[in-house]
């Protein structure tokens, strides 16, 4: 399982985990550590999204579904089955979260971005000759991760809700 946190300033940091090879699919995981509370919300309310790039500039979307059981008493857990999608290419993966929720009582929708981190997939080559490398525990990596700070904002959209950005 290869383990992705949140943490209070909405950047996300890779823990030790799994070597990805190219073309693997469906037996390793990606679990993402998500604080309950954010600025007095509980994003166990919101929808979770996680946005991808691949090598060649192929961007997705995945929908994160919570773990029945919380991780600990400050985190919620989710996990998503790695695909051979997310495994195409042997390269830099770039990933971050969005977080969404509509509230329809006071027409507003709440929006938020996490910072981005880079997940490397490995050619399958490498998989037999341990002098091109194996697992990456580093930490967020050689810190070329791209964070973006979003300030709380509120603006109007053509729908009528609010849209609340945090």
């Amino acid at each position: 399982m290869y383990s992705i946190v949140m943490d209070k300033n909405k950047f996300l940091i890779k823990s030790c985990g799994i070597t990805l090879y190219q073309g693997e699919s469906l037996i390793d995981k990606l679990q993402f550590l998500i604080p309950k509370d954010y600025k007095g919300h509980d994003l166990g309310d919101f929808t979770v999204k996680m946005r991808y790039i691949l090598p060649g500039n192929v961007s997705g979307s995945e929908d994160l579904n919570i773990n029945k059981e919380s991780y600990n008493d400050t985190h919620y857990s989710y996990t998503l089955p790695i695909d051979s999608q997310l495994s195409t290419a042997a390269g830099d993966v770039t990933l971050y979260l969005t977080f969404l929720k509509t509230d329809t009582l006071e027409k507003k929708k709440y929006q938020m971005r996490t910072s981005s981190v880079t997940l490397t997939v490995k050619p399958y080559e490498t998989a037999y000759n341990p002098e091109l490398g194996y697992g990456d525990c580093s930490g967020s990596g050689s810190g070329d991760d791209q964070y973006d700070v979003v300030e709380f904002s509120s603006k109007k959209n053509s729908d009528t809700y609010e849209v609340i950005e945090f």
